[in-house]
């Protein structure tokens, strides 16, 4: 009888834990096209709502713009015996406008509403809302995965005969075919988006379909997604009379001869950087349609698309040819070469030379015709040229394009303390980024992050005096030329000092451990780190152990440590070339050692004696 109790209750209490975790107990979405080629997309969500996790997504949050428009929307709040007590119609929604960093204006926005205060966990919420969609340019894709578990999720398509219409999913999902008209796609007991460090964005895409109209309409332009070439087509045709520059325009571009046709280019590249700014202005066509060249100039700034169009405009000036691009970033997503679609989401600039294809992102204030950021590196972009368009894929640039150095000389005393003197030496696209991040910097901001910089490394660093070299030069290295004094610089420990010389900052690694590694690890933009440092102890120090040196050679890349000690004076040498930027899952236990290896090195001290 006992043990009969004792089951029932742990199974009682087990079905209890069951319920803890939040969880989105049915997902309902219909697409339903018109013969007009309009739609109506309406998404019904029941979500159990039990923890912070299940609150962060306890809203309804619609976007809407120019050719989408909300029919309606509904929710329910249920306590967490079901009982309703609360209910919400179209009219308690509040619009969040979607203008964010740079964008001025913007037809964009959300129709949101939050049910996470309205009532103590855990709960239940049902939710309900359909959109008008007038153009199938805006087919939404279907994403029934969560941050949450997911018990059942449906999609239903419903058509006009003989629609024309492509569906994609990475992972093969297919749905059954009802009729010549309708099709459903079901699935359930979905595991949440995976809870990994720095998983590649379509790693997000397991359970996502995508979909396109073989031919749409936005406003009074005709488009067709059967090819890459139509879609640059489409867009050819958007921007074909945005080109255009009167003669008065630009005057002030002093184009000169140069050496190479690069640096021809660079000119007038630095002219647009010197004389726009990005700012969007997205209202209705906008979107996606550049505002003309003549436009831009005289507002002097527009969206990524805008600067692209001045920038060709003004190269074919000079009979210089250049082609806009369009672009998915890296961070954003991934565009699938083999469904042609329209997901970019920025675009760039093309100049094909004899010698060369420069890439160039016109956002970039203090960016060099030759390097791309590294969220435009890798990337599918659609290279636009009318009917010749085609899908092409940006570089990623050796490690040599992307550059940390240090040459600094530590003069150690007694007590751990330290005098440092350090330069600090940046190229390529490391120079890119931290040349925008101190030009944006007053002096005493500067001086702040150049010893937050060594937080980690030269704790309590005061700095004597400092400089920047460089800064208004994209061509040659950014150097930080510093000397100051830092109290714990090595840690004692009777009468032992060590001294650790990852400086300017610690190696670190996120990663998860293999054993818990599901998924493709995003490892960054392949790069190079040099240092050469030269300790000089007291007198009254002597050195009692060296790290090991180390040479490791690896397929994602390889370290070099080495010593050389003359009297009491310590000169060390460190090379670490990072070449990998995807890490598929199978090759990742070799890179955790590999990184973990290389972590061990670069944080191992010299240990001194006090004599």
């Amino acid at each position: 009888m006992y043990k009969a109790l004792y089951l029932l209750l742990l199974l009682s209490a087990i079905g209890l834990e069951a319920q803890i975790e939040s969880k989105i107990l049915d997902s309902q979405e219909l697409m339903v096209i018109n013969p007009d080629g309009t739609a109506e997309y309406t998404v019904y969500t029941k979500m159990y709502v039990a923890d912070e996790q299940g609150k962060d997504l306890a809203h309804l949050s619609i976007f809407l713009n120019d050719y989408m428009s909300l029919k309606s929307a509904e929710a329910t709040l249920l306590d967490k015996k079901g009982k309703k007590k609360k209910k919400y119609k179209k009219r308690h929604l509040v619009q969040v406008e979607t203008s964010g960093s740079g964008i001025l204006a913007s037809s964009g926005s959300y129709q949101t509403l939050d049910f996470s205060k309205d009532q103590p966990l855990p709960f239940t919420v049902e939710m309900k809302y359909t959109v008008k969609i007038s153009s199938l340019f805006f087919w939404p894709d279907w994403t029934p995965q969560a941050s949450i578990p997911v018990e059942k999720a449906t999609l239903n398509l419903q058509m006009p005969p003989s629609f024309g219409f492509a569906h994609f999913s990475p992972n093969g999902i297919s749905p059954e075919e009802l009729s010549p008209t309708r099709y459903a796609w079901q699935l359930s007991d979905l595991e949440p988006y995976p809870d990994e460090e720095r998983v590649p964005p379509e790693v997000n895409n397991k359970y996502r379909v995508f979909f396109t109209a073989d031919s749409f309409s936005m406003g009074k332009y005709q488009g067709s997604n059967r090819s890459w070439r139509s879609i640059g087509e489409f867009y050819a045709n958007l921007a074909s009379d945005q080109y255009g520059l009167d003669d008065m325009s630009a005057t002030d571009l002093k184009f000169q001869d140069a050496a190479t046709l690069k640096d021809s280019i660079a000119q007038v590249y630095e002219y647009l950087q010197s004389t726009t700014r990005y700012v969007g202005i997205e209202l209705g066509i906008h979107g996606w349609r550049p505002h003309s060249s003549q436009w831009v100039c005289d507002n002097k700034y527009g969206d990524c698309k805008d600067l692209a169009t001045y920038f060709i405009s003004l190269l074919s000036r000079y009979d210089i040819k250049a082609y806009p691009v369009l672009i998915r970033t890296r961070s954003s997503g991934y565009i699938y070469p083999e469904f042609p679609n329209d997901m970019f989401n920025h675009v760039i600039a093309c100049v094909p030379t004899p010698h060369d294809t420069l890439w160039v992102d016109c956002t970039v204030d203090d960016g060099r015709i030759d390097i791309l950021p590294a969220n435009d590196q890798g990337c599918n972009v659609l290279f636009v040229d009318g009917s010749n368009s085609r899908l092409m894929r940006t570089p990623i640039y050796e490690p040599d394009v992307n550059v940390y150095g240090i040459e600094a000389h530590i003069k150690l005393s007694t007590d751990g303390s330290a005098e440092l003197q350090a330069t600090l030496a940046y190229e390529g696209l490391a120079a890119t980024n931290y040349r925008s991040s101190f030009q944006r910097k007053t002096l005493k901001k500067q001086r702040e992050y150049v010893i937050y910089l060594f937080n980690g490394s030269a704790p309590g660093l005061t700095l004597d005096t400092f400089s920047i070299r460089n800064l208004n030069d994209k061509y040659l290295p950014l150097e930080i030329y510093l000397e100051g004094q830092v109290p714990h610089m090595a840690s004692t420990t009777g009468d032992r000092l060590f001294l650790p010389l990852g400086i300017p900052y610690k190696a670190w690694f996120a990663g998860d451990h293999p054993g818990r590694r599901k998924n493709d690890y995003f490892s960054g933009t392949p790069s190079l780190s040099r240092k050469e440092i030269t300790v000089e102890a007291d007198p009254q120090l002597h050195i009692e152990g060296l790290p090991a040196e180390t040479t490791l050679e690896t397929p994602f890349g390889n370290v070099v440590q080495s010593f050389n000690v003359e009297d009491n004076i310590v000169h060390y040498s460190w090379s670490n070339t990072h070449t990998s930027r995807i890490i598929p899952v199978d090759e990742y236990a070799d890179y955790y050692d590999f990184r973990t290896k290389l972590n061990s090195a670069n944080k191992s001290p010299i240990v001194f004696k006090k004599r």
